[in-house]
């Protein structure tokens, strides 16, 4: 019977833990991060310098890079190993895909009382490391990178005014949503 009490809190923690999002992050030396990262990083040959960190999350911890890049914000997030787990770059609402903006301001609309604030929006790219290096270096595309966005937004859902954030495809359909867990200055942001 305690078994089962046990499995029954441990599935209501993961379902809980699936839909919130919450993340802490600390500055390390680059001398802390695995080869495999620095290389991929020094692979993109960053203009202005980068700022590496560690994350903490419901979910465990990462390593990030951030940097700058012909006027663009990168965000790149490896496991422990280094291993590369996915590329974010920070877009504006404007440069959306039209049937993008289409799809994701109808899921707003249907999911939410009122949407007051798009805070961040980042195109997401994962799969194949080689494939996605490419693809951010020369521009060759291929079906070994997955293309998302993520974007953080304040909106009132019943009572409550929170922060989410919304996971969408490619062509702007609807993926996953969680609800961000704010700390007064947990998160840096640039």
């Amino acid at each position: 019977m305690r078994l089962l009490a046990f499995c029954f809190v441990l599935m209501i923690t993961f379902s809980l833990s699936a839909q919130e999002k919450y993340e802490r992050e600390y500055r390390i030396s680059d001398t802390e991060v695995p080869s495999a990262a620095t290389a991929f990083v020094d692979a993109l040959d960053f203009q202005k310098k980068v700022k590496w960190y560690l994350e903490e999350s419901l979910v465990g911890e990462t390593i990030e890079a951030k940097s700058r890049k012909n006027g663009r914000y990168y965000s790149i997030e490896f496991d422990k190993s280094g291993n590369l787990q996915d590329v974010e770059i920070k877009v504006a609402v404007n440069a959306l895909p039209d049937d993008f903006r289409v799809n994701m301001f109808q899921y707003f609309d249907s999911a939410f009382d009122r949407v007051f604030k798009i805070g961040k929006i980042q195109e997401q790219f994962s799969g194949d490391t080689d494939a996605i290096l490419r693809y951010l270096t020369e521009g060759t595309t291929s079906d070994k990178v997955i293309k998302k966005y993520e974007v953080v937004f304040n909106a009132r859902k019943g009572e409550a005014n929170e922060m989410f954030e919304c996971t969408f495809a490619a062509d702007g359909t609807f993926e996953s949503q969680k609800t961000i867990i704010l700390s007064d200055t947990d998160n840096l942001e640039f």
